[in-house]
């Protein structure tokens, strides 16, 4: 036996009643649905006292799916954490070893072209270390950009700041003079004079 309108209409739970506002044909309003049972609704599968509400534990057919999944577990997070860290502290510590500031640098301050392929090159090097007697390498480029002389100048210990002239011969005519580094490893053949 069907349902008539004048009936409440259940939707399959007696306790929901279905609203006709006023049995209008006519009304622009929305039937709503009401609940009229006094205890809250808790879908199946769950407890009112679920942590986690809409969670449902069914129990799997044994053997079929194979053992169940355990929860992650909360060291398991914090040691990727701190793995993560001391990964990310040894790239940054080997970067700043890299790319920082280098311990002992020179700066070409003048040239001056000498005769007989040669040039007079005048640097200042700048050094943490002023007690540490360190080298720089210098090189002269020709026209066509290319590398023509080079030379190893002896730093001495002393101030932080100090300034070197030297000679250096070239094969080429050279046009330009360069740094091309510094270091505090002397070979010892610049270190005997």
């Amino acid at each position: 036996m069907g349902v008539h309108r004048h009936q409440p209409q259940g939707l399959g739970n007696p306790r929901v009643i279905f609203h006709h506002w006023r049995n209008d044909p006519f009304s622009t309003a929305i039937p709503a649905l009401a609940d009229t049972r006094s205890t809250p609704i808790v879908p199946r599968g769950t407890t009112r006292r679920s942590r986690r509400p809409g969670l449902t534990t069914r129990a799997l057919p044994e053997g079929r799916y194979g053992a169940a999944r355990r929860p992650p577990q909360r060291w398991l997070r914090w040691l990727f954490t701190a793995v993560a860290l001391v990964v990310s502290a040894a790239v940054a510590w080997i970067a700043y070893l890299n790319l920082g500031p280098a311990p002992i640098d020179a700066e070409r301050v003048s040239f001056a072209e000498l005769p007989g392929n040669a040039m007079s090159v005048t640097i200042n090097v700048t050094r943490d270390d002023p007690a540490k007697p360190g080298v720089c390498i210098v090189r002269l480029r020709d026209l066509s950009g290319a590398e023509s002389g080079r030379k190893e100048v002896f730093v001495p210990a002393g101030d932080n700041h100090s300034r070197q002239t030297t000679v250096v011969r070239s094969i080429d005519p050279p046009v330009t003079a360069d740094v091309f580094g510094c270091s505090y490893e002397v070979p010892a053949y610049l270190s005997s004079r």
